[in-house]
């Protein structure tokens, strides 16, 4: 995530308290990172993304 552009995921303060409410996908619009790129990231990385398909419009 961080490699992805999240940089503030790597500090703990940050992660356990705006984390709680953030989402992928929040995170991404307030970060201008497609969604597709952090699907594809996560699929490179060996994860399987469910629910994909709901922003693949995107």
């Amino acid at each position: 995530m961080v490699q992805l552009g999240f940089d503030q995921i790597a500090n703990p303060i940050i992660r356990n308290t705006a984390g709680r409410a953030m989402t992928i996908p929040k995170g991404a619009k307030a970060k201008g990172i497609s969604i597709g790129v952090i699907i594809e990231a996560f699929e490179e990385a060996g994860y399987m993304v469910i629910g994909k398909e709901l922003f693949i419009h995107e």
